[in-house]
């Protein structure tokens, strides 16, 4: 799953598409908590470019971000689609490729719902595939 940057319509970057590490940092930034598994890979990608974050405040839930975004009140971070009108741009590394957050699914093949998990993990997939993945090329 690409990251996001999430803005309000009238933010200067509503209108481009992808934003790079190092002009993300410079604005006062609405982060997921550190254990969150988005947070980590921001992180790690933040610390390989040699950055520091400048300003920011962790806000545990997506939604909550988006909406202070919406609110003017600092970039939104997350991988969800956008909310309260926000306009996503996705995160690019130093190399300009996009920042990535893994999906892995796993499940014992003796799990009494082995069958469903398949189907979901097949569905998400396709999801990713079709939704997803597209809108991550298209920088």
């Amino acid at each position: 799953m690409p990251l996001h940057a999430y803005v309000n319509p009238s933010h200067p970057w509503a209108r481009d598409t992808s934003v790079t590490l190092d002009e993300l940092i410079e604005q006062p930034l609405l982060l997921p908590g550190r254990t969150d598994p988005t947070r980590t890979v921001l992180d790690a990608a933040v610390i390989a470019a040699r950055l520091r974050y400048q300003r920011h405040t962790e806000v545990p839930w997506e939604q909550m971000r988006h909406a202070l975004a919406a609110g003017r009140r600092g970039v939104a971070i997350g991988t969800e689609l956008p909310r309260f009108d926000t306009r996503p741009l996705l995160v690019l590394d130093t190399d300009g490729a996009p920042v990535q957050l893994p999906i892995h699914a796993c499940w014992s093949p003796d799990h009494y719902a082995a069958a469903a998990l398949e189907q979901l993990a097949t569905r998400l997939g396709t999801f990713a595939e079709q939704v997803v993945r597209p809108e991550a090329e298209a920088i």
